[in-house]
Formats: structure tokens, sequence, C-alpha cells
């Protein structure tokens, strides 16, 4: 561990989750298998140089990383639920009448027969009650598109003479200052 206590915090850390804090040599140099083709203490993990490099397929890349992913997996690992069984999902089909499926289907010629309608029928009455709410929602909305309608022209009152007012204000020629007002108000509209 003489090699490790020159690393940083990070690397000590990351050592400790993986299990591999007493793993390494005096030159900082430790074995282990190779998590890709499984060849057994093929992978090589050097702290002076921060890589992981396999002997046998040639993978290589940071030792923190490693560390890091190794802690993951061992994590993982200790799961109660890495045991369990993987049901695969079948959709499910429609159940299908192997005779039908069989059998081409041939349309049939189709008839039409006219027939009397019955005498005892009586005609269908007309409800007065809707063309009645028909009549209320008329006026209802009628009432409200005119509130509406003074509500806006109300807005654009008040905000043509709004604009007139901070429109003619900054000039001093009153002539002038009426003209500027009215374009703030023709602005507004």
């Amino acid at each position: 561990m003489s090699a490790i206590l020159t690393t940083s915090d990070v690397l000590d850390q990351a050592l400790r989750n993986a299990g591999l804090e007493e793993a390494f040599d005096d030159r900082g140099i430790a074995h282990e298998d190779c998590p890709g083709c499984g060849a057994a203490g093929g992978l090589k993990l050097s702290l002076a140089r921060g890589r992981v490099q396999c002997s046998a397929c040639g993978t290589e890349g940071p030792l923190l990383a490693y560390l890091r992913e190794k802690s993951e997996a061992g994590e993982w690992n200790n799961d109660p639920f890495s045991e369990a069984e993987v049901i695969p999902i079948e959709p499910r089909l429609p159940k299908v009448d192997p005779v039908l499926t069989l059998v081409p289907v041939v349309p049939a010629p189709i008839q039409a027969e006219l027939l009397a309608e019955p005498e005892d029928v009586a005609p269908p009455v007309k409800s007065t009650s809707r063309s009645d709410g028909r009549w209320c929602e008329r006026i209802i909305m009628s009432l409200l598109a005119l509130i509406f309608l003074g509500a806006g022209l109300a807005a654009a009152g008040l905000s043509g003479f709004a604009n007139f007012q901070a429109f003619s204000l900054g000039v001093g020629d009153p002539v002038q200052a009426r003209i500027w007002g009215w374009s703030g108000v023709i602005a507004s509209v």
C-alpha cells in the first residue's frame, strides 16, 4: 500500500470501493482478470500511468473508470434481484380458428328487400324545450357579446387617451403637441 499513499483522495476512495486497496505491489501495479476476454490476470492496472490494459485482448482505458465500473458491478452483484429469472415477454395474439383461416372467403350476392313500414308506429314528436333553450342561449350570448364589446371599446378609449397624453407631453409647441397626441391615438388603434 506504499504506492497508494502517493495517490489522490479520489483514487484512494475508488480503490477502497472496488476492494483493491491491498492489490497493488510496491511499483503500483496489480493484475486482475479481464472483464472483456476473461483472461486470468491479463488486465494490468498501473497507478503511475493511471491506465488499465489487457495483454490478451489489448483493451485499455483509464484506471478510475475501471475502478468505478468494478465497484458498481460489485454493488450490482450483491443485489438480491440479480439472480432473478428473466421472463421474456411475448405479445398476445388473438385466438384464430384454424378452420376459418383455411377456408377462402367468397362474398355471397346481397339481396335487399323493401319492407313495408308498420302502420301502428307513431311519428316522432319534436321537443319544444330544446328550442326554448336555444333562445335563452342566444340571449345570454348576445348580452355577453355586448358586455365584451363595451369593455373593448372602453379599453381602446383609455389606451387612446393615455397615448394622446404621453405623446403630446414631450412637445412644447401646442399645434405639434396635438399632432403628436393624435398620432398616439392612431397608434393605440
